[in-house]
């Protein structure tokens, strides 16, 4: 189901996200480390892509059951333009997300940001031309992963403001594997 949205602050959006994110960056070193892997790989179903995307995921910020992860990503759904060229349309998902641990359960709650690069065909239809468009999106679900256990599954509800003036209701499902694990030390 699709509503309309007048909204104009895209470029807002995008540049609140850039910040946060750089914050959060700079707020890694001064956290007191726990037992999780700070490198993740995901594979989104579905999710703010809309399509479902390959993301790389990496820990921000722990302290006590507090999480703060980012994440980015890439998509393709179409490889080659209408005039059978390879010239893929590309996604790139954007986010970050807050969990709330409870032993293996983690409640999500997240925004995001996904830039897609379209190839469409000119108005005379002698050429391709590329539209960038940003989409903003919202996360609220659920994460359960064992404590010491690598994969993880994640079931999310996820609308999409697409292009800053349709709301789409969505949801997705990610499924990811974290790398190395952080032995526990205080910073």
């Amino acid at each position: 189901m699709k509503y309309k949205v007048n909204l104009d602050f895209k470029f807002r959006w995008f540049s609140f996200l850039l910040v946060l994110i750089g914050f959060l960056f700079s707020l890694e070193g001064k956290c007191q480390a726990t037992i999780l892997s700070k490198h993740s790989v995901v594979l989104d179903l579905g999710g703010i892509s809309a399509y479902g995307s390959l993301n790389y995921e990496r820990l921000l910020f722990s302290k006590n059951n507090n999480v703060i992860t980012g994440k980015v990503g890439f998509s393709s759904y179409r490889l080659k333009d209408f005039e059978r060229k390879f010239n893929p349309d590309m996604i790139f998902p954007l986010s970050v997300q807050y969990l709330k641990k409870r032993k293996n359960h983690h409640a999500v709650f997240g925004i995001g940001q996904t830039l897609s690069s379209v190839v469409k065909a000119s108005r005379d239809f002698s050429s391709t031309v590329r539209e960038n468009k940003l989409s903003g999106s919202f996360i609220v679900g659920y994460r359960f992963q064992k404590r010491e256990h690598p994969f993880y599954i994640q079931a999310s509800y996820s609308p999409i403001l697409e292009f800053y003036k349709t709301w789409i209701h969505w949801g997705g499902i990610s499924l990811g594997y974290n790398f190395r694990k952080n032995k526990k030390n205080k910073s």
